[in-house]
């Protein structure tokens, strides 16, 4: 009997390195397994390609092999998709069964990733090398990075307005960071550091605004009032025609980069990539310059 393991209830796999490893995929929606990064061409069994198998001595010391499930209708997984796998190596000693791997919002998931430990072992990780990605920050960035950019934020310090007229606003201030966490976390950037504002003596619903802080990175303000003409960034959470009227160090997103923030399933497209590119781009300037630079 396999091992059955859960996804995120395990972090790395040990192989024997001996054999072949067999990978079978088990999906609600009809899909099939790609593999990449092997020293000799895997092979794939039955006209389905939801089976495939390659040498364990295929897995090399340069790079990684990868596994992903790609639809074959070339829609998105529905945004409660998830895919098993089993996996068999060792000639047959070794089995798992690994359970509940999200595929939510993805033509080409990546969901399995084996890596040399030396001459006698392999190991397997989750996803894309350790962990799942994380949430729709890290979504984005992965999508970015497969399209050519380097996604680099470089917002260092977040001031939150905690003033009496932010309060309705809180779900969409709590999602943002939620996006901002994840998308750091992803690209490998620390994270900002993150502040909430006393105004007038109060921390908060306080009434007035926020007074810039002047600090060595990039400090943006998240707020519904824009700050005045050269007194730093700000983000500006509200009503959508502000973005006409704003001075230059403002940015407030439209209405649809909201509502994708504060999406409560996980089935992201390309529509959504395209809707939060522009905050994306703020939030990392030059990103796709220099992903073409390196």
């Amino acid at each position: 009997m396999p091992d059955i393991l859960v996804n995120g209830q395990w972090e790395r796999l040990s192989l024997v390195s001996d054999g072949a490893v067999h990978i079978s995929l088990v999906s609600a929606v009809a899909a099939r397994l790609e593999v990449s990064g092997t020293a000799r061409p895997p092979k794939y069994l039955g006209p389905a390609h939801d089976v495939a198998a390659f040498p364990t001595s295929a897995v090399a010391d340069s790079e990684p092999v990868s596994i992903r499930a790609r639809t074959v209708t070339g829609d998105p997984f529905p945004g409660d998709g998830v895919i098993d796998l089993a996996v068999d190596s060792g000639q047959g000693g070794q089995s798992f069964l690994l359970k509940g791997i999200p595929v939510a919002g993805q033509i080409s998931a990546p969901v399995l990733q084996f890596s040399r430990q030396d001459e006698r072992t392999i190991v397997a990780l989750p996803a894309e090398g350790g962990s799942a990605t994380a949430g729709l920050g890290g979504w984005c960035a992965r999508r970015m990075s497969e399209q050519g950019g380097s996604p680099r934020p470089t917002v260092t310090d977040l001031i939150i307005d905690t003033s009496s007229s932010m309060r309705r606003f809180t779900p969409q201030v709590d999602a943002l960071l939620r996006f901002l966490g994840d998308l750091y976390v992803t690209t490998g950037v620390a994270a900002p550091t993150i502040r909430r504002a006393v105004i007038a003596g109060a921390r908060n619903d306080g009434v007035g605004c926020v007074q810039p802080v002047r600090a060595g990175g990039r400090s943006v303000v998240v707020t519904d009032l824009p700050l005045l003409p050269g007194r730093g960034e700000c983000l500006v959470i509200g009503a959508a025609d502000l973005s006409a009227a704003l001075p230059g160090d403002a940015h407030a997103p439209a209405p649809e980069v909201w509502q994708e923030l504060l999406r409560p399933d996980a089935a992201f497209t390309a529509e959504t990539l395209n809707i939060l590119t522009p905050l994306l781009d703020w939030l990392s300037p030059s990103s796709y310059q220099n992903g073409s630079d390196s």
